[in-house]
């Protein structure tokens, strides 16, 4: 294989490698992608190959991207399978026995049965409107 050759396989590599890079990470192009950009298709003056780069690098934001979709839906799936199992673990919990209900330790929110609101705290008969008889 030719030094040429070899020279823009690795340029193709580089531009391809930046596409991807951009597309994943969600990289604006301004700044140091351009930099990055401007100075491997600079390294040619062949025209083709310029808009060959480009496309390497077009293809390697898609593909970027779309692995970047890929491992997110990973993630929720992941996600979907623990909701799952704590589904399961719910279902299971509702078949606790009444005597377990009974000894179970209260909760810091948990309003004991017996306190109820008390009538003074009623809105007056006067007050909640007509009504018919």
């Amino acid at each position: 294989m030719s030094e040429t050759n070899k020279r823009v396989q690795e340029l193709i590599k580089r531009m391809y490698a930046l596409g991807y890079n951009v597309g994943y990470h969600h990289h604006s192009e301004i700044g140091w992608v351009s930099d990055t950009y401007n100075t491997l298709a600079g390294q040619t003056k062949d025209d083709r190959l310029k808009n060959l780069l480009r496309q390497y690098y077009i293809k390697g934001k898609d593909n970027g991207k779309k692995r970047r979709k890929h491992d997110i839906q990973g993630r929720s799936t992941k996600k979907t399978e623990t909701n799952k199992a704590s589904e399961l673990f719910d279902e299971n919990a509702s078949q606790v026995s009444a005597a377990d209900t009974l000894f179970r330790q209260p909760d810091v929110l948990d309003i004991p049965n017996i306190v109820m609101q008390t009538t003074l705290i009623d809105l007056p008969a006067n007050l909640r409107g007509f009504r018919l008889i």
